[in-house]
């Protein structure tokens, strides 16, 4: 996975206080205890000579420094054993002067070797999830969320309208599973209040609880912000425009609310084209028919649209507030 540094950051920085934290309190517990248990600071000491032992040995013997390096390994071990039985006895566990980090496996460096541990894996994701439904405005979850129970389920004329949801619901999920393999451009379309943001918000969240960079934005909110950088300005949040062509999956809100100029159409031109040369998708959602869109867009663009973009057409029903 690419990390975005404005979503990584603060994560390292709170590993980096809990670290801080563990560290501190092992040490004043090490100070109070060995006023305590004085045998436990003499043990302490020994185990530290037993490093500077091993280090001696690797350098004086070279390839025959095996039999006494598990000499000084087998010391270790018994001083050890001593050390956590000591404290038993006295009530304490066997590892209380050990620093407790938040995680054991990187000891709150964030990384095992030049990995990225799972633990900053996980706040990632969680940070990837909230960034999206601050952009989008509510909190998302799953496909559980879009309520196919307000659809009638009787057919004035073939399909009932639960009944076609149910196949676009499907065609999405589907999408989810096998975008790594067939990313597509999707065109979500239908009448104000038809669920075109929920579901666009869900197929981001679905693919960004599994790690796919999205980038969910507003077609309004996209365009103002080229149009600041074109003027040498940067948005208060810091995010750049790069964003939009480097996310795995790019998702524009709301096309045709806002006003076209000829320079949003060639920027929306330009995001098609360089994307679709990288084999990265992008999902639109629109209330806008394809004659509205060849009236507001350019014939060339709007085309284009059309060409490369598989269409999923909302049933047209309200169910704002519902």
């Amino acid at each position: 996975m690419i990390y975005e540094k404005r979503l990584l950051q603060p994560i390292l920085n709170d590993l980096d206080q809990k670290r801080i934290h563990a560290e501190a309190t092992a040490t004043r517990r090490k100070t109070e205890l060995y006023e305590i248990l004085p045998a436990v600071a003499e043990i302490d000491e020994k185990l530290q000579n037993t490093v500077l032992e091993i280090v001696k040995h690797a350098f004086s013997h070279g390839s025959d420094a095996r039999a006494p390096l598990e000499a000084v390994r087998d010391q270790n071990l018994a001083l050890q054993r001593e050390r956590a039985e000591i404290l038993q006895k006295a009530g304490y566990p066997a590892d209380f002067l050990d620093p407790q980090y938040s995680c054991m496996t990187c000891r709150d460096t964030g990384y095992v070797g030049q990995d990225v541990c799972a633990c900053v894996d996980a706040a990632y994701r969680k940070a990837l999830t909230r960034d999206l439904s601050q952009n989008v405005g509510f909190g998302v979850t799953g496909f559980d969320e879009f309520r196919l129970d307000l659809y009638s389920d009787h057919a004035l004329s073939g399909e009932s309208p639960r009944a076609m949801m149910e196949e676009v619901v499907a065609f999405c999920k589907n999408y989810v599973k096998n975008f790594d393999n067939n990313p597509m451009n999707l065109l979500i379309c239908g009448d104000t209040g038809a669920g075109k943001t929920l579901l666009s918000a869900i197929i981001a969240h679905s693919l960004t609880s599994r790690g796919v960079r999205v980038v969910f934005d507003t077609a309004f909110r996209m365009f103002a912000r080229f149009e600041e950088e074109r003027f040498g300005r940067i948005s208060d949040d810091g995010i750049t425009t790069r964003a939009y062509y480097d996310a795995d999956l790019l998702v524009i809100d709301a096309l045709g609310g806002e006003v076209v100029s000829q320079y949003s159409a060639a920027v929306l031109g330009d995001l098609i084209a360089s994307r679709e040369l990288r084999g990265k998708p992008i999902l639109i959602n629109t209330n806008l028919s394809k004659d509205e869109m060849r009236e507001k867009y350019k014939k060339q663009l709007s085309a284009r649209i059309d060409s490369s973009f598989t269409r999923v057409p909302l049933y047209s029903q309200n169910n704002r507030g519902r």
